[in-house]
């Protein structure tokens, strides 16, 4: 929750297709690696903007069925 709704310095929100990017981009490696690479992309993104929400991620690891 959050992640969509972080501005620019420009007014952009980060939105749903650079959140969906990232996670696509990131679908193979560790849960961990792709919460720090959104958190990089988020950070790069808003720059000096004051966080005005707070932001929730939850990751899910989906298992194989045996």
């Amino acid at each position: 929750d959050g992640v969509t709704d972080v501005l620019s310095p420009d007014g952009d929100s980060f939105g749903e297709e650079r959140l969906r990017r990232v996670l696509v981009d990131h679908s193979g490696s560790p849960v961990a690696e792709t919460l720090e690479a959104l958190d990089e992309t988020i950070s790069a993104f808003q720059q000096d903007m004051p966080v005005f929400d707070d932001l929730t991620l939850l990751a899910v690891r989906r298992t194989p069925k045996r």
